[in-house]
């Protein structure tokens, strides 16, 4: 499981950099990243916890409500969401808020996953020569970031819900 998550993200950036470099990108291609990114998260966080699929459905809402808005999903979050939102968001995720969350939401499933299969283990784990406090500093940092990433989700997911209950009390007031 953790190597197949692992070739997963490796060739998601890959690809990524490739599409990029070769300027070969695409909506479709954006869509079936967060796909792939998701299905390869989910399977994370059900082998992690018999409550995994709550967050997996909580990413999976999200992308469902974003996937609407097309390419420019982001531009209206950053328009119209709140400081919270636009600061994870800004710069597209590159400002310290957006790698925290996108730390987060990419590296703790892995970081659990290590931590249950005793990677990070004193007693022969690979990284067993990392010192317990900044295993346990950085397990604290992505789960810091997992939980803004979830407030920027519930937010988005917020906003779509009450886009579409104008356009219900628009469509009923005709």
């Amino acid at each position: 499981m953790v190597l197949f998550y692992a070739l997963q993200a490796t060739l998601d950036g890959v690809d990524g950099w490739a599409a990029r470099r070769l300027q070969q990108c695409s909506t479709f291609g954006a869509w079936l990243d967060v796909v792939l990114d998701n299905v390869g998260r989910t399977m994370l966080w059900s082998v992690l916890f018999d409550w995994g699929w709550l967050v997996a459905c909580l990413e999976w809402l999200c992308f469902v409500c974003n996937s609407g808005a097309g390419g420019q999903w982001k531009a209206a979050i950053i328009a119209d969401g709140p400081p919270l939102c636009r600061w994870v968001m800004a710069d597209g995720f590159k400002t310290r808020w957006g790698v925290l969350a996108i730390g987060g939401l990419h590296v703790l499933p892995i970081w659990l996953v290590g931590m249950r299969r005793g990677l990070f283990a004193s007693t022969g784990g690979p990284l067993g020569w990392l010192p317990a406090p900044l295993v346990v500093a950085c397990l604290a940092l992505l789960v810091v970031g997992r939980l803004l990433c979830a407030l920027v989700e519930l937010w988005c997911i917020l906003a779509h819900v009450r886009a579409m209950l104008r356009e219900d009390a628009a469509a009923a007031a005709k």
